[in-house]
């Protein structure tokens, strides 16, 4: 039986939002009649432990995904393989705790209640900083590949992947400044 919804939450591993806020909205959450998933963090996971998204994605119908930007989770997840199905992503960057949970009980049906809360830590012991392509803007130019040192695209005219993205470099975004389609993110 596949059930619906689920709410998956990253404890962004780099701060791309600050503590109060992320206990904020962990706060907020057990207070949801949802399954819960807070995952430290959603990058490192689809890099290290693809199998867990997929398994949690594979169980539910709907997944509503708390996270930074749409454009890069929807991307991390095509890159990393992981077929989620139907999703929304829910920006913790431009949204506030209070307009995530007023989304989430209006637009998405949940109710108050006691969620059922796991944890999900990733055991890659990096920090996770990788590039993700988004394929709808890519235009297979390779100059990201043969810009980058560290052999982390494979790259041929007909497609540009991350193949090796723990090799990247935490911090050095000079792949992406090369891109001239901006397709190339650091979420």
């Amino acid at each position: 039986m596949i059930a619906d919804p689920c709410v998956l939450f990253c404890r962004c591993g780099a701060g791309v939002i600050s503590s109060e806020k992320a206990d904020q909205l962990a706060g907020a959450f057990h207070q949801l009649d949802a399954d819960v998933y807070e995952l430290h963090d959603l990058c490192a996971l689809s890099v290290h432990e693809k199998d867990v998204l997929q398994t949690i994605g594979d169980k539910y119908a709907r997944k509503l995904v708390v996270a930074c930007y749409p454009r890069a989770v929807k991307n991390l997840f095509r890159q990393a393989g992981i077929d989620f199905g139907e999703f929304e992503v829910l920006n913790f960057k431009e949204l506030s705790t209070g307009q995530i949970v007023e989304k989430l009980k209006t637009e998405y049906q949940l109710q108050e209640g006691n969620a059922r809360y796991q944890v999900q830590i990733s055991k890659l012991d990096v920090p996770a900083w990788f590039p993700v392509v988004d394929s709808s803007l890519c235009t297979l130019c390779g100059q990201c590949a043969r810009f980058c040192l560290f052999g982390v695209y494979a790259y041929n005219k007909k497609s540009l992947t991350v193949v090796n993205p723990l090799a990247c470099k935490n911090n050095c975004p000079a792949c992406g400044r090369t891109c001239p389609t901006s397709a190339i993110m650091f979420p």
